[in-house]
C-alpha cells in the first residue's frame, strides 16, 4: 500500500535518479521501477532479482530461473498480481504507476520494451543506457496500478 507522503518521497526518488548511469543489476529498468514502488510503498517487488544479475543475458536469465519466462510484460504481470498492483487501460495510468513502454534499450536489445514508472506530467520515467529518458501516454503498452 502506498505510503501517505507517496507523492513527495516519488518526486524525491526521481530527482535522486535523474542522472543515474544505467547498469545492468544495479540501475536497469526493472529495478528502477521496483525501487520507485519502494519508494512510495516500502515493498521490495524486486528481492526475487537483486544481486543475480550484471548483464542483459543475465537479466534475461533470471527471468528464465525465477518464472520460466522470457516475455518482460508476462513477469510484470506476474509480480504486480503477486502484490496487488491490477493492471488498468494503459491511458489510466497516472502518477506512479508501472508501465510497459514499446521502446528497447538498445538496437541490439534482446527486449523489445522496457519498465518505467508514470512520472509527474504524465509520461514514463525509464533508466535506459542513454540516461533518464520519458516517454509519452502512446509509447505505453500495458500498465499496472501501484496502490
Amino acid at each position: 500500500m502506498k505510503r501517505q507522503d507517496w507523492p513527495e518521497r516519488l518526486a524525491e526518488f526521481l530527482e535522486e535518479r535523474r542522472g543515474a548511469i544505467f547498469e545492468w543489476g544495479r540501475h536497469d529498468c526493472c529495478l528502477f521501477v521496483c525501487d520507485a514502488i519502494r519508494a512510495m510503498t516500502d515493498l521490495d517487488v524486486g528481492y526475487r532479482f537483486r544481486g543475480r544479475y550484471t548483464t542483459e543475458s543475465g537479466a534475461l536469465d533470471a527471468m528464465l530461473d525465477e518464472y520460466g519466462m522470457e516475455h518482460l510484460g508476462e513477469l510484470v504481470e506476474l509480480v504486480c498480481r503477486e502484490f496487488g498492483f491490477p493492471e488498468i487501460p494503459p491511458k489510466r495510468a497516472q502518477r506512479g504507476d508501472v508501465i510497459l513502454v514499446n521502446a528497447p534499450l538498445a538496437s541490439d536489445s534482446m527486449f523489445s520494451s522496457c519498465l518505467g514508472i508514470v512520472a509527474p506530467g504524465g509520461r514514463a520515467a525509464v533508466a535506459s543506457p542513454r540516461g533518464f529518458v520519458l516517454f509519452p501516454v502512446g509509447r505505453f503498452l500495458r500498465a499496472w496500478e501501484v496502490v
